[in-house]
This record gives C-alpha cells, structure tokens and sequence, in this order.
C-alpha cells in the first residue's frame, strides 16, 4: 500500500500539516507515516550508546502521542496511522524511506512568513525539496485545514511538464475534485502575450494555460492567486524553475508571497 509520509517535530505546525493530509486523502488507500528522525551528539561510545536510547524512547513516546491525537480526531482513519523513529539528518531519513517503500508524497508544516525564509534558505524543509526527489506540500501553520477548491499550477517559460511528472498533481485534482488553473507569468515585455504563451504548450492536463503579464513573477502570481481564489499552488523544481532561484536566495519579500498558501512542489525527472 501506498504511503503518505508525515515529518513531525511535535509542533503545532507539524499537526496542522498531519490533519491536512488526512483530511484530503484519508478516504483513499494509503497509510499516513509520522517520521520522526533525532540526531544523537558525539560524545564517547559508552554516553553515546545511553544517549541514543534516550533520544530513541523519546521520540517513540512523543509519536505514540502524535498518533493517538489523530487517531482520536479521524477515528475512521486510525488504522491508517503508523510511525517511524530513525536517526539521522531528515532529508537522509526520508529520502531513504521513499527507497525502501511505495511513498506517494511528503507533507511538511511551514511557520509563516518569518520561517519561510529559514525554510528556502536551509532548514529541513529546504533540505528536504532540495535532496528527496519526492512530491511534497507544504503547510502554513495559520491555514484553515479544508479540501482545496481551486488548483493553480504555476509554469515557467519554455518548459512543458510531462504527465508522469504531473501525475501526483492529477491525482489531487481527482480527490479533491477540485478546479485546476495552470497559468504563465509574463514577465517578457518585448513579447506579445500570444508570442510567450507559444514558449510552452497552450494545453496542460487538459485545462488550457492562462498566461499573465507582470512585471515580476511573483507579484503576478500573486494577484492571479488572490483573483481566483486559489487554495493550493503547485510549481515544478527543475533546472531552469523560479521555484530553483528561491532555493538558491531568493528575496524574502517574494518568499513571504509563498507563505500563506499550501505548496505543492513536484521535481522534473
């Protein structure tokens, strides 16, 4: 069976990020993974061999206590629920679990716009999207936890997706049964709406491409997010994307954009 892994520190951002997930695919046939991994602190091999064990005891308890919570909140969903303890760096832990089980996609919680530059710019999370090549969203803490409505995949110039690529996104579509808006942000003022929207493919998924001009990419996307009132974004990370400037340092006024809105980040392959 398909697994859906669930990150936690044990904060409030972590949980929201949990009742997401379960909220939208706890009808389909997948089991929800708490991961919790903890880093164990040099120090000789006899303190190392006591410190692991409690390091390993409290995250145990700490997960048994997650998963009780949300096994108390979807009692339907409770033998959905499962945990893993593991040691080691996050983004190691998880990319190592998405090779040894069929995992569909990761959800992380995010803090707002002050941790999201710490998000971009190193933190688990940025580790994260930058090493496990797995679909991932992201949560803001602050979201009211529902079932997206409207759907906005965010495409880059001179780059078509694949359907393969694309899949995780077509299967949130069809549980959520939601409206997918896929959309270009011009941003080339030499060009002609219709001359930049030839870079790519008029068609995506069926749905046709709208294509915005701004001034900058994610003040454009930005307002066509607020005009629609779109619940989820979606971006691809790949070589040439936005997504991949961010990464790289992008400015926090942009980032901050991301920081109310769930994010779904898919990888070119």
């Amino acid at each position: 069976m398909k697994k859906i892994l669930l990150p936690t520190d044990f904060s409030d951002s972590a949980r929201k990020a949990c009742e997401y997930a379960i909220n939208l695919f706890g009808d389909e046939p997948v089991n929800f993974v708490l991961v919790n991994s903890y880093i164990v602190p040099a120090s000789t091999s006899e303190m190392l061999i006591s410190i692991s064990d409690v390091l390993r005891q409290n995250s145990i308890e700490n997960l048994l206590t997650e998963r009780n919570f949300l096994a108390a909140l979807y009692p339907s969903k409770s033998k959905q629920l499962e945990y893993i303890s593991t040691n080691g760096y996050l983004d190691t832990c998880l990319h190592e679990l998405t090779k040894q089980h069929d995992v569909q996609l990761i959800v992380m919680g995010t803090t707002g716009a002050s941790g999201l530059k710490k998000f971009f710019m190193g933190s688990n999370a940025a580790k994260v999207l930058r090493n496990v090549k797995c679909p991932i969203i992201t949560v803001p803490h602050t979201i009211e936890v529902k079932t997206p409505t409207n759907i906005c995949l965010a495409l880059d110039d001179n780059f078509t997706p694949s359907n393969e690529v694309l899949e995780p996104l077509t299967e949130v579509v069809r549980i959520s049964n939601a409206n997918l808006k896929p959309v270009h942000i011009d941003v080339n003022e030499s060009a002609t709406a219709a001359s930049s929207a030839n870079n790519f493919e008029h068609e995506v998924l069926g749905h046709e491409v709208q294509n915005v001009h701004s001034e900058n990419v994610m003040e454009g996307l930005q307002a066509f997010n607020t005009e629609n009132q779109i619940d989820l974004l979606t971006m691809i990370h790949h070589k040439r994307s936005f997504l991949r400037g961010l990464f790289d340092g992008g400015n926090s006024s942009e980032m901050a954009m991301l920081s109310n809105i769930p994010l779904l980040v898919l990888h070119d392959k």
